[in-house]
């Protein structure tokens, strides 16, 4: 006779509760995208967090057997630090493309006179109005125009 023995291993969840009271309605909102960043880059592993808010004052964070200390790794600082980073990002991106979108509008406003004047201009003129053309098209595909 046989006998199988099979041994159950009971997955450890390990949980921080976060003060968030001093978080935007913003950084809250963000809370289980940067949570979730955070434990992956600690263990290298795609463990998807639970993330439950409390009374939206603190919020609970459980990771099922993580391979990295969670007190120390999630913390309300950590997140605001990872939310400036990104925030930082994402206003330069924003600026970047307010540029751009004001350099096509310049163009575009100078197309308008190029248009008109085009059979008095000289071939320099009109060359350099071919080239702002150009460089309206590539101001375009960067707007996703």
């Amino acid at each position: 006779m046989i006998l199988l023995s099979a041994s159950l291993a009971l997955a450890e969840e390990v949980c921080v509760t976060l003060d968030i009271s001093g978080f935007t309605q913003h950084q809250k909102n963000m809370v289980k995208a940067f949570v979730y960043s955070l434990g992956y880059e600690a263990s290298g592993q795609d463990v998807i967090p639970t993330v439950s808010c409390n009374d939206c004052n603190s919020t609970k964070v459980c990771f099922k057997d993580p391979t990295f200390d969670v007190a120390t790794i999630i913390t309300g600082q950590k997140i605001l630090d990872r939310y400036a980073v990104e925030k930082a990002k994402s206003d330069a991106e924003t600026a970047r493309l307010q540029v751009l979108e004001t350099e096509l509008n310049t163009i575009n406003d100078g197309m308008k006179t190029d248009d008109t004047n085009w059979t008095s201009m000289t071939t320099t003129q009109k060359l350099v109005a071919i080239k702002k053309l150009l460089r309206r098209e590539v101001l375009k595909r960067e707007l996703g125009q």
